[in-house]
């Protein structure tokens, strides 16, 4: 089970400045993204445990910023799609 400490520490790794997602090859920003998507599919699991939602749509943001490969676009439109349904 993932206790909510080992989730906020996933969030923060994966959202941390020192990767600056945008500058990484697309297959680094694929597993980035997929991550914050794995956080939407298991949102009971997950998303539900992160201590700052707030954190969490800041690092989507951030991390779907200047996207252009068209395989993480996908990705991306459903992140901004989630968080503006269910945070906005």
């Amino acid at each position: 089970m993932f206790t909510k400490q080992l989730v906020n520490d996933l969030l923060r790794g994966v959202s941390s400045p020192a990767l600056h997602l945008p500058s990484y090859n697309q297959k680094t920003r694929n597993a980035a993204l997929k991550i914050y998507q794995a956080f939407t599919v298991q949102r009971t699991i997950l998303l539900d445990q992160v201590a700052h939602p707030l954190h969490f749509i800041s690092s989507v943001i951030s991390g779907v910023d200047s996207e252009k490969d068209p395989r993480n676009l996908v990705i991306s439109f459903d992140l901004i799609e989630f968080v503006l349904r269910n945070y906005f």
